[in-house]
């Protein structure tokens, strides 16, 4: 009766590794398949998402009831920022005792929005209403130049006049000395010169592409 154990270990030792290597196997399998299902399910989606919002994004820009939509927004931004820029230019220029330090600046970015309501307000509501390019090769040029340059001005004059305004609180007579119209002038032009130079090459890259229609892009 004592070998009986050793039997017993011995047919234990066989079949404990063919169980072990079928549960592997079975493992293994499962987790192809359900790879396999996973891969399968996401690449159909894929499919399905791009197959269906393209169409569906024409058709709601086809519509002519979101064309009037848009040309009514699109030319309230453009006369709300053509009409308000120019009455804060005209009451700011018109008076040379309201020129004071920050005003400089407003003025400045009232000019940055005036070039983005006559070279990008329109052009863009072009993108969505038709489907080609209409204006020069200039003017997609300065589509994009503007439309960068705008911004990259706004926020250096914002940074400028935030200073202004840390100087004149914290130390205002350092500041009426310092902060005189000469000063000021030379920041407002390297801030617009540093300005174009960061966004040039956005005039340099981008134009007029004829295919089989024209098309303002990068080349």
């Amino acid at each position: 009766h004592f070998e009986y154990p050793f039997y017993f270990l011995f047919y234990l030792s066989i079949l404990f590794p063919i169980t072990a290597f079928e549960l592997e196997q079975n493992t293994i399998q499962n987790e192809t398949e359900f790879n396999s299902r996973i891969n399968f399910s996401f690449h159909d989606i894929a499919e399905i998402l791009n197959q269906s919002s393209e169409p569906e994004a024409e058709t709601f820009l086809k519509s002519l009831t979101v064309r009037i939509v848009l040309i009514i927004i699109y030319s309230v931004v453009f006369f709300a920022i053509l009409l308000g820029n120019a009455l804060l230019i005209g009451a700011l220029s018109s008076n040379r005792v309201t020129l004071t330090p920050t005003n400089i600046f407003v003025l400045n970015l009232a000019f940055a929005d005036l070039g983005v309501a006559i070279f990008c307000v329109y052009q863009n509501l072009s993108l969505y209403l038709l489907s080609e390019w209409i204006f020069s090769d200039l003017l997609c040029r300065m589509y994009h130049f503007v439309h960068a340059i705008s911004y990259t001005a706004s926020v250096c004059i914002h940074v400028a006049i935030a200073l202004e305004r840390y100087l004149a609180l914290v130390r205002p007579f350092w500041a009426r000395v310092f902060l005189t119209r000469t000063r000021l002038r030379t920041v407002i032009i390297t801030v617009w010169l540093l300005s174009a130079l960061a966004c040039l090459p956005r005039f340099l890259i981008y134009k007029t592409i004829t295919s089989h229609f024209n098309i303002c892009e990068y080349s």
